[in-house]
């Protein structure tokens, strides 16, 4: 995978778009846009990139799976538990009260920015979210362009990056085009929440 491509990877998985991005690092949108397109970042933003991030970018180029970094919590930080919900036992979210499948502990202002975690069961977001992913979902009902979402559309839950066509309608977009999966076009869209970071659970059950 292009080291582009990895960063992309890594921006939409902590949730920012190029614009934001941009603004975080001091830079324009279009130079993310040039940075994800080509394989060059200047060595002098990497690190920054890095700690916001919350990958080491300087050791994406040897080919390490962005997928497989982990955020790692420094010493001595502080940790506050966080339920975790499937999607479609989301609650507040179905029909049902839902009941979480799991508990797990996360840096304190990790759980501040969220209001539940939501474990990922499909395949439509590869590779930016693969199935048995953790990932925190902050509840409000209005999206941005290039936000990942959680949604309600048609009656149905969702969990996909929300885009618009020419005249404004929504377009529930899954990454994973490569598996056949396709675009949803809600005649009724209700967003729920707005995906804010992702865990992923290790093979030794570490998060």
């Amino acid at each position: 995978m292009r080291l582009g491509e990895k960063l992309r990877i890594a921006r939409k998985q902590r949730g920012f778009t190029q614009a934001k991005l941009g603004e975080r690092v001091g830079m324009s949108e279009q130079t993310i846009r040039r940075w994800e397109a080509r394989d060059t970042i200047p060595d002098d933003v990497r690190d920054t990139l890095s700690e916001i991030l919350g990958v080491r970018l300087s050791e994406v180029d040897s080919g390490d799976s962005v997928a497989e970094q982990s955020i790692i919590y420094p010493t001595g930080a502080q940790l506050q538990p966080l339920d975790v919900y499937n999607v479609g036992h989301v609650a507040g979210a179905t029909d049902a009260d839902g009941e979480p499948v799991d508990t797990i502990l996360v840096a304190a202002n990790d759980r501040a920015a969220v209001d539940r975690g939501l474990r990922i069961q499909g395949r439509s977001m590869v590779p930016l979210f693969m199935p048995g992913d953790i990932v925190g979902i902050k509840d409000q009902q209005d999206a941005q362009v290039g936000q990942v979402v959680l949604a309600r559309a048609d009656g149905e839950l969702t969990f996909k990056t929300y885009r618009e066509d020419a005249t404004g309608r929504a377009i529930l977009w899954p990454e994973n085009e490569a598996e056949g999966y396709r675009p949803i076009i809600p005649k009724r869209i209700e967003i729920i929440g707005v995906y804010r970071w992702m865990k992923r659970v290790r093979e030794d059950g570490r998060i």
